[in-house]
């Protein structure tokens, strides 16, 4: 694959040539120069973010006149392999950017890291620079030494064919992965709901609810197998294809003996089917894309998230120990997506953390996907399904943003859901047998509270929606009657789990939410507050979405009213305490608005595609299509371009390519038995510490204990009693006084601490606080000796 590219990008060089600076890049800030005399160097080193470097250009500007050589190495240190040098004489009059240019373009160049050395043979100059930090990776150098204050600004200039072979390598990839999630979701996925609408041909609301119900699968495959002691680990992927194979033939030969009703036509013809399928192609390319350049899946939860999966990829199952990531021994966090994470490295070896940055994007899409058969269902238009799956998918920033924190656990739940809630209206409106639709809701709900326990509380409120609009038609008996019995499936399927939950600390903490709501604290109170609305969505997608529901009701239409019945559910128990009831905070607002995406683009798909219809009927033959057609590409490829930059991991990014070469150098250089002292801060109210840079991932990328263990260290049961105490004890003597206080070097010894790991970010992501580890202060005592440093990561040793 690499030789094919680099064959491309030779031949597209030839043929486009030219350069393209990249405006990814600080703004010039003169007000704080790196000042460089005779003599005297200074180098910056950095990560393309493309491939076909061929320039870099460095803010400069001459005190007095001067001459300067300017060069490239690649590599961190200047002793890495050169790539190109200049030198010139510069005038005060010559103040701007200075190029260095390549001999020829770097193919590679995407992700890789350079130095770039400026040395002054006789004059004064300075260089353009900005707040140490502000970019993702690399550092400033003085005179061979380290400087902490600024970071040079620097503007790297790339080939437009490394651009484009970007593109093309983004698109194999996007098939790649996609085509490794088919594989384990598609067969097992489409049995199930082949099982539920019987024989027939498949259709695309079968494959795009087969994503979901193939989610759904795993972690109840995963529960079963582990109840009946059978460690599946790669079997499970095996043995779920090849039964659903054989289920799908017996339906197959089945359907060939008997007459079955053909799959209602999509509204429109083949004309919707093409809309969706490009839109799908451009929202997975575009997920691809944007984590392209990521050393790691970004934020917090990442962490707990790979390391659940790096549990169920080495045990083969399920593992309720912890050990060696953190000292316990209960797993009563949710784990569908862990399943479908730990399934993809079992394939592909992918290793744990890379594992769920796909994973997570892979789920980004198919919860977009699932809202087309939700549509559809709801409207009987698919129209309406690609107008919510273009809305969802490219035009709204929800749930594009995901990625930033990690939040790949509920976006899983979330890709189950809409399955969920078809199959429920399939049910409830199924006339005759309804055995397999039974079975079907009830698997979906059993992965869905596996997957997540609060988008499970969603699904219950579109379950009660549909009760209340059964009610509403004088017919809810039937419908309690059989979605009652799916529920009573469901739980009894997750039994072996609620044994596992009880056995843990989360009851104790999920009763923490039923106190009455006149006991909550100003922090809870705080914690559960609405916020602005814009914050989840545009006001004009509010506006949008409120003119069409009420559009929807005055046309009667029932997939608006079973929507909005189903939001107003969702709200009152998001805040139970509006009706006086206990529970607030337990599912939180901000986990309901950031699923706002799904009944708001729902309802502005079905307007759009009354809309859509009125172009269709009205105009020439073949017109309103090809219209239709256009506006929806505009606005796709429109919306994608406005995502490329929706990662944002300077803001959000907790783990470097520096990181990466640090945590190698620990795993490889310290004692297997050591512990790390990590920056972090106190969260939640105060009741845990969690992590604020790479030093979070020591455990599982550097295979050394942390001060600091994974976020639900507070909610399973620890090895030995006291465990959180002594956790938020030891952090908080060290925000308090500092690691060189005598208690607290005393402390940090009696814990274990043999190391102090400072990340590239400096213990800055998501820290309100501003208390830090500051290595100025550590450097200054005898108590730590330096034994690693590259571009900002500091590694301390603790002197005996």
């Amino acid at each position: 694959m690499k030789g094919f590219l680099a064959l491309i990008f030779v031949l597209l060089n030839a043929v486009i040539g030219g350069a393209w600076v990249d405006p990814a890049h600080p703004p010039v800030d003169w007000g704080r120069p790196v000042r460089v005399e005779a003599g005297g160097h200074a180098g910056q080193t950095f990560v393309a973010a493309h491939g076909g470097l061929v320039g870099v250009e460095v803010g400069l500007r001459a005190v007095s006149p001067a001459r300067v050589g300017i060069s490239l190495w690649r590599g961190w240190h200047p002793a890495g392999e050169p790539v190109a040098r200049m030198a010139m004489e510069v005038r005060p009059e010559d103040t701007g950017f200075l190029r260095l240019s390549l001999p020829s373009p770097q193919p590679d160049s995407h992700n890789g890291s350079y130095y770039l050395g400026v040395d002054v043979e006789w004059g004064t100059i300075e260089l353009a620079a900005v707040p140490a930090g502000v970019l993702l990776d690399g550092g400033l150098t003085r005179d061979g030494q380290p400087d902490d204050s600024a970071d040079l600004v620097i503007r790297l200039v790339y080939a437009p064919a490394g651009l484009v072979v970007g593109l093309v390598e983004t698109a194999f990839e996007t098939v790649y992965w996609v085509g490794v999630s088919v594989l384990i979701l598609l067969v097992p996925g489409l049995a199930i709901v082949k099982l539920a609408r019987g024989p027939g041909p498949v259709a695309a609301d079968d494959i795009l609810l087969a994503a979901g119900a193939g989610l759904a699968w795993y972690p109840v495959g995963l529960l079963l197998f582990g109840v009946l002691g059978w460690p599946p680990g790669l079997a499970l992927v095996i043995g779920s294809n090849l039964v659903g194979l054989l289920l799908l033939a017996g339906l197959f030969y089945r359907g060939r003996r008997t007459e079955t009703a053909p799959e209602p036509p999509a509204a429109g013809g083949l004309s919707p089917l093409l809309g969706l399928a490009t839109t799908a192609g451009l929202v997975f390319f575009i997920r691809m894309l944007v984590i392209r350049g990521l050393a790691g899946p970004q934020w917090g939860d990442s962490v707990h998230h790979a390391i659940i999966t790096e549990l169920i990829r080495a045990s083969g199952g399920l593992s309720s120990d912890w050990r060696p990531y953190a000292d316990l021994i209960t797993l009563t966090y949710h784990f569908g997506f862990h399943a479908f994470s730990a399934a993809l490295s079992w394939i592909t070896g992918a290793r744990a953390d890379q594992a769920i940055l796909v994973a997570g994007q892979l789920v980004n899409g198919l919860a977009v996907l699932g809202l087309y058969p939700l549509a559809r269902r709801l409207f009987g238009s698919a129209w309406a399904g690609v107008v919510a799956v273009l809305l969802a998918g490219l035009v709204f920033w929800s749930p594009a943003y995901y990625v930033r924190w990690g939040r790949y656990t509920q976006l899983a739940g979330q890709a189950v859901l809409p399955a969920a809630m078809v199959m429920s209206l399939d049910l409830v409106r199924a006339k005759g047998r309804t055995a397999g639709l039974t079975a079907a809701t009830a698997l979906l709900a059993a992965g869905l509270l596996l997957t997540h326990s609060r988008v499970a509380v969603f699904y219950a409120a579109f379950a009660t929606a549909l009760l209340i609009w059964s009610a509403i038609r004088r017919d809810a008996l039937r419908p309690l009657r059989r979605l009652g019995i799916a529920g009573l499936i469901s739980v009894g399927l997750t039994v072996p789990w609620w044994f596992n939950v009880i056995g843990g600390e989360l009851p104790e903490v999920a009763a923490g939410y039923l106190k009455p709501p006149a006991s909550r604290t100003a922090a809870e109170v705080e914690y559960n507050a609405l916020g602005r609305l814009t914050d989840y969505l545009p006001d004009w997608v509010w506006g949008l979405a409120a003119f069409s529901l009420g559009w929807g009701l005055m046309r009667r239409n029932e997939g608006t009213f079973l929507l909005g019945i189903w939001s107003g559910l969702a709200f009152l128990a998001t805040n139970p305490d509006l009706l006086g009831l206990p529970g607030a905070g337990f599912i939180g607002n901000f986990t309901l608005f950031i699923a706002a995406y799904i009944p708001t683009a729902l309802v502005i798909g079905w307007a759009g595609s009354r809309v859509i219809d009125g172009l269709v009927r009205r105009g020439p033959p073949g017109v309103g299509v090809g219209l239709t057609l256009g506006l929806l590409a505009l606005l796709g490829v429109t919306g994608a371009f406005r995502q490329l930059g929706v990662a944002d991991p300077v803001a959000h990014s907790m783990l470097t390519f520096s990181d990466l070469e640090a945590l190698e150098w620990v795993r490889e250089n310290t004692p297997p038995e050591s512990g790390f002292l990590i920056n972090g801060f106190f969260a939640y109210g105060g009741t845990t510490v969690v992590g604020a840079d790479a030093g979070w991932w020591v455990p599982l990328l550097g295979g050394r204990k942390a001060s600091v263990p994974p976020m639900p260290y507070v909610s399973e049961r620890p090895v030995e009693p006291g465990y959180v105490s002594r956790v938020n004890g030891l952090m908080a003597q060290v925000l308090a006084k500092g690691p060189t206080d005598p208690e607290v070097i005393a402390a940090l010894k009696a814990a274990g601490v043999d190391y102090v790991y400072i990340g590239q970010r400096r213990g800055r992501v998501n820290n309100p606080t501003g208390r830090v580890l500051d290595p100025a202060e550590l450097l200054r005592s005898p108590a730590y000796e330096l034994v690693y440093e590259l571009n900002r990561v500091r590694i301390f040793k603790l002197r005996p």
